[in-house]
């Protein structure tokens, strides 16, 4: 049997060479083993911990493998094999082995010069510009309200059945969509409609859309977006509307995006919108480790705005995460990092969401990197994460931790 299996292993990467699919066999293995001594300032209770993690995982095929097969001239098929993987993989944390899958992504089409016909997939019918800035799983007491995607006709269908046509002339492309709840074999089904327009003058991108869901006609959506490439600035607005009887659910907003240097950028990001439970708004600055404004100087600072406008309380934070590395030999693999997590800010997590209670929790500690693939940690840990504990008396310390940490 295993002179079977390898055989057919052989054959498949012999046969994966007459296309285009890259061939490259990997085996990678990583792991990390920790040893921990903690300290509770609260009330005393101290020991070790003891932790590891470790991955095998063996790839017969390059991740992200593309192969497209088309014909030429003014008409043809085409269609692209994507995402091509093929392996296996170990991890002990799930305790057993996964993989040995060939999973692909197919997208197929019909050009007929200046069309394409969509074959496959079915096309989507949403536009979501501003996403979900606040996530129910992060662990933060302020970003955590669950928002989701603005639903638009159509988006709701969650099929894979449609077809598409576009149009490209010059700066110009012009989109038609149709899709259908169902497939024919399941019986009646309904369908959803639409038309996209992207105009292109650089540096300038103009777009613009409209859906129908004919299984509900009083649904109807539409969306706008202006979007301005001048390198070292990006910005761009947008509109999100869906029309039902007798409201008109409305969000609309903008962002920009100023890259100071390789690796070093200012960004904000504002939108409004009944879905998003009032104004959003969102300002991070990003500094890179190894080049940057400052050299040896790592940080990320988020400023977080949030249900600006509505009965709820308006909650705020401000998120920090900074290290600077101190070189200890010329070449920087000997280095100290001391560095600071924190975050400050109000949440509307009380019993009322009409209520603002206090948010801070804080890390601060020194990495020492002077023994060859082992890390020396020792950090402080506090243990205020809530208004309830800011205010009680004594207050919350947290904990002392010492860390060693070896990497394979």
């Amino acid at each position: 049997m295993k002179r079977i299996a390898l055989l057919t292993v052989l054959l498949l990467v012999v046969s994966l060479t007459a296309f285009a699919v890259d061939v490259k066999p990997v085996v990678a293995i990583t792991g990390t083993a920790s040893v921990t001594w903690g300290y509770n300032l609260d009330d005393g209770s101290n020991g070790f911990l003891n932790t590891a993690d470790s991955s095998f995982r063996v790839t017969l095929l390059a991740e992200d493998g593309t192969d497209t097969h088309a014909g030429t001239g003014a008409m043809y098929g085409s269609i692209t094999v994507s995402n091509v993987e093929l392996f296996w993989n170990a991890d002990s944390a799930a305790g057993a082995w996964t993989g040995g899958l060939l999973d692909a992504d197919l997208a197929a089409k019909i050009v007929i010069t200046p069309f394409e016909i969509g074959v496959y997939a079915a096309p989507g019918m949403t536009q979501d510009f501003f996403g979900a800035l606040e996530d129910a799983d992060a662990p933060d007491l302020v970003v955590d309200s669950g928002e989701g995607a603005f639903g638009m006709a159509g988006s709701g269908f969650m099929t894979n059945y449609g077809t598409w046509i576009t149009a490209t002339f010059g700066p110009a492309a012009v989109t038609a969509k149709i899709v259908s709840s169902g497939d024919w074999t399941a019986g009646r089904t309904g369908y959803a409609a639409g038309g996209e327009v992207v105009l292109t003058f650089a540096p300038l991108t103009l777009s613009a859309g409209a859906y129908m869901d004919f299984v509900e006609p009083t649904l109807a959506s539409f969306y706008a977006k202006v979007a301005a490439d001048m390198a070292p600035i990006v910005v761009w607005g947008a509109l999100e509307a869906n029309a039902t009887t007798p409201d008109m659910a409305l969000a609309a907003g903008g962002g920009l995006t100023f890259t100071i240097m390789e690796g070093t950028t200012l960004a904000a990001t504002a939108w409004y919108g009944d879905v998003y439970q009032g104004l959003d708004l969102q300002v991070v600055f990003t500094e890179p480790g190894d080049k940057g404004l400052v050299p040896g100087l790592d940080t990320a600072i988020t400023f977080n705005l949030l249900d600006v406008g509505t009965i709820k309380a308006a909650e705020w934070e401000v998120v920090t995460a900074t290290g600077f590395k101190v070189g200890l030999n010329s070449d920087m693999t000997n280095y100290a990092r001391p560095y600071v997590n924190f975050t400050y800010g109000s949440a509307n997590d009380g019993a009322d969401d009409t209520t603002a209670v206090a948010v801070m929790n804080a890390e601060a500690g020194v990495q020492l990197q002077v023994i060859p693939l082992t890390l020396l940690t020792a950090k402080w840990v506090s243990g205020a994460a809530l208004g309830a504990d800011l205010a009680s008396t004594p207050m919350v310390l947290g904990s002392v931790q010492f860390v060693a940490t070896v990497t394979y």
